[in-house]
């Protein structure tokens, strides 16, 4: 969809290594670091209890100040994956079009 670029170049990157499922946010924004990013975008999906909604929590932290700056839950039975993915690119754009994390 092109909204995570700038003049076709895309604006993120992936890491070579996965970030451990129980990591802590330091370990998050260790590797935000060492990355070189000003932000750190990590996804988890998880069943919070035996009858309960399969739920995907993403959580965007900003390196410079170490502070998680946005964060939100889907129900993925409610949400289709490309619904999904069209809320978390509009969410982190505004991030980096702002400039202030």
């Amino acid at each position: 969809r092109g909204t995570l670029q700038d003049g076709g170049v895309p604006l993120w990157g992936l890491s070579p290594i996965p970030l451990k499922p129980n990591a802590t946010d330091v370990e998050v924004l260790a590797r935000g670091h060492k990355m070189k990013s000003r932000f750190v975008l990590v996804g988890h999906a998880t069943v919070p209890a035996p009858g309960m909604t399969e739920t995907l929590t993403v959580r965007l932290f900003g390196t410079r100040t170490g502070e998680l700056v946005w964060k939100e839950s889907f129900e993925t039975s409610k949400h289709a994956a490309d619904e999904v993915a069209g809320l978390v690119a509009t969410a982190v754009r505004k991030y980096l079009d702002d400039g202030a994390v």
